[in-house]
């Protein structure tokens, strides 16, 4: 289970990874606002999953700790990039926001109690 700082940190380089990356592929310049801005936000997004179900146990991964939230999220950045109704900055939005997500699923994946599929409680399946 990684620390609160390392799943900021992880957001912050992926928000600015991920920012970089869709301004290349919008033919866009990047600009030092909007690199120190996916940074800011992307240590903010990466901390969302631990504060809507909280660490207090290795066993704490419902939801929002899915794949299939994962799953979900970069279903929506992808429709979000591909539509010609969504203004740039939305486009760009929900890539920076899809990429620290990402990056808290991922440093959780990588750790021994990894991710559930679903994130589906059995007692939840029971009743």
């Amino acid at each position: 289970m990684a620390r609160r700082e390392v799943h900021a940190v992880g957001g912050a380089v992926a928000g600015i990874g991920s920012y970089i990356w869709v301004k290349k592929k919008l033919s866009e310049e990047c600009t030092l606002l909007g690199v120190l801005l996916a940074g800011f936000v992307g240590a903010i997004v990466a901390a969302i999953p631990d504060e809507l179900e909280p660490a207090s146990n290795p066993n704490h991964r419902g939801p929002f700790h899915s794949v299939g939230m994962l799953a979900a999220s970069i279903a929506l950045a992808q429709k979000s990039l591909h539509s010609a109704e969504v203004p740039s900055w939305a486009k760009i939005g929900s890539v920076v926001t899809c990429g620290a997500y990402a990056s808290h699923l991922v440093l959780d994946g990588i750790s021994p109690k990894s991710l559930p599929l679903l994130g589906l409680n059995a007692k939840l399946l029971e009743g």
